[in-house]
């Protein structure tokens, strides 16, 4: 006995639901990182800065992890109590922390910094030759966004993002050279 329905495949109407929640689901995604990518780019050619917090020496105002944006500010234009992100000398990386103190003349500023979980000021002095002189001024604190960016930094990490970007790319190529097969 023949019939004049359509044929439905097995399961296809219960998967439905599931795959317009994981469509959903991935340009959520692919929105929130795009959005990031761009607010990040759009920091950077505004001139702002950003290096993750590693250590708890400043954890009252930002947490480790956080993400700090400072705005590239004149040495002439931080006062005692601003923090600030700088390069000190003989150190390597970034360090953000509050100026406790300013001695000299404007043109030959000396600057003393302490984290404020830290008990003693920190062991350099940053120095501005003739007003010279630029320090990253405190924005915000984008908490556990600096995970990210020092994860980002890893050859590994890296390797594990492309690995599965490529074999996302690999499933959708082959689900859509199976279902042409099956049709």
């Amino acid at each position: 006995m023949a019939s004049d329905a359509p044929a439905v495949r097995v399961g296809s109407r219960a998967s439905l639901p599931f795959r317009a929640a994981l469509r959903g689901l991935v340009a959520a995604l692919s929105a929130a990182v795009l959005l990031v990518c761009v607010a990040y780019a759009g920091l950077a050619f505004a001139g702002y800065k950003s290096a993750p917090v590693l250590s708890g020496s400043m954890r009252n105002v930002m947490p480790v992890g956080s993400l700090v944006i400072v705005k590239p500010e004149s040495a002439t234009k931080v006062h005692v109590g601003d923090v600030v992100m700088f390069s000190p000398p003989g150190y390597y990386g970034h360090y953000t922390h509050r100026v406790v103190s300013i001695k000299g003349s404007p043109a030959n500023r000396v600057f003393t910094t302490r984290g404020d979980m830290n008990k003693a000021p920190d062991p350099w002095q940053l120095r501005s030759v003739n007003g010279r002189g630029h320090v990253g001024k405190f924005v915000t604190a984008v908490p556990y966004a600096g995970y990210v960016v020092e994860y980002a930094h890893d050859w590994r990490v890296r390797l594990m993002l492309l690995i599965a970007f490529c074999a996302a790319g690999g499933a959708v190529v082959l689900r859509r050279i199976w279902a042409k097969a099956d049709a």
